[in-house]
């Protein structure tokens, strides 16, 4: 027999921002949001060095579409790593190595000009930006699973707003009249940072692991 429960007791159990901020909560919920602000930042900073380094001629509208399409194509590859190996790695590993291959690969764009070649910019660009997507989609499917239920996608929505304060942040570096090795120091240290913070938060199993050892 089922029995349905009253809607009172429903309402009480609903999600409500305010309880991400409480003590039990409040810690993760900033290390969440600060992983989530770097994640918007460094994930379109990355999609807009690319479109600068391809830019061939001083004019705005003139792009390596080769090199763009192979570039663009990593983003299929890295989500195909990440489904390789997310489950034998683990959450917290993943997003570690792959924000940090992210921040190696954006110092070699910034410095793409002076240094390297073709193949060497196309390899860092396709690193980058596979590693990226790679890490940015392993934090986006491991943050509902550090919450309860009743406010797993409140956190997950007010996550994704911050994400986009940072995606906009991100146009005013990298399009900024800066030198790339700037733009590509900036980025980097953003997603070493991410791959610092997402080392910092525990994942779901860690924290079942956690509570199961207070209990005894």
């Amino acid at each position: 027999e089922i029995e349905l429960r009253p809607p009172e007791a429903r309402r009480d159990e609903a999600g409500d921002a305010r309880q991400l901020f409480g003590p039990e909560a409040r810690e993760q919920t900033y290390k969440v949001l600060g992983l989530w602000l770097m994640l918007g930042f460094s994930f379109y900073a990355m999609q807009l060095m690319i479109v600068r380094i391809s830019n061939t001629t001083d004019d705005d509208c003139s792009f390596d579409y080769s090199f763009m399409f192979w570039v663009y194509f990593s983003e299929v590859l890295g989500i195909i790593v990440l489904m390789a190996t997310v489950n034998t790695w683990g959450r917290r590993t993943v997003q570690v190595v792959f924000y940090a291959i992210a921040g190696v690969a954006s110092l070699f764009l910034g410095v793409s000009y002076s240094y390297l070649d073709y193949s060497e910019v196309l390899a860092a660009g396709m690193l980058g930006l596979g590693g990226v997507t790679a890490a940015s989609t392993a934090t986006w499917f491991m943050t509902p699973e550090l919450f309860d239920t009743h406010i797993r996608s409140t956190a997950h929505a007010l996550a994704y707003c911050v994400a986009r304060e940072g995606a906009m942040s991100s146009s005013y570096v990298v399009d900024a009249s800066i030198p790339d090795a700037a733009v590509g120091i900036i980025l980097m240290a953003v997603c070493l940072a991410s791959a610092g913070l997402s080392y910092k938060i525990p994942t779901r199993s860690s924290m079942n692991e956690g509570h199961h050892h207070n209990g005894l």
